[in-house]
């Protein structure tokens, strides 16, 4: 697959638009694993939150997974509207409201289902970013 281009704050940065797995694939029901950049060369997580970011925006999504285009990372994209799409690195709920509500969220990885889902009605996630 050939790897495509942005200019991005100066730079030229290196990106694919990445293939969701099948709602089969035993990736979607295992743990993803941390991702260590003390493993990774900068490139590769750069590589990785662009590829994310633009699959979904291609997608249309709010959010992606890296395990829901075949990588077992722990490592996700969220469209923030107005903020734009923020890449999370190792994201962990380290605080959450005490009232939950009931949303109806649809999936990438299973499209056209829509479930309700208990959410707490906020929430503090601590990540990492790669810049």
């Amino acid at each position: 697959m050939d790897k495509l281009v942005k200019y991005y704050k100066g730079d030229l940065i290196e990106y694919n638009i990445l293939k969701l797995v099948d709602f089969y694939d035993d990736i979607l029901r295992k743990p993803t694993t941390p991702w260590d950049h003390k493993q990774f060369d900068p490139k590769e997580s750069e590589y990785l939150a662009f590829s994310l970011a633009e699959t979904l925006k291609v997608l249309g999504g709010l959010g992606l997974s890296a395990n829901q285009v075949g990588l077992p990372h722990r490592v996700c994209v969220i469209n923030m509207g107005e903020s734009g799409i923020w890449t999370m690195f190792n994201p962990q709920i380290i605080e959450h409201g005490e009232r939950l509500s009931q949303y109806s969220e649809g999936c990438l990885s299973y499209p056209g289902l829509y479930v309700k889902v208990p959410r707490y009605d906020h929430i503090k996630v601590k990540f990492q970013a790669i810049y």
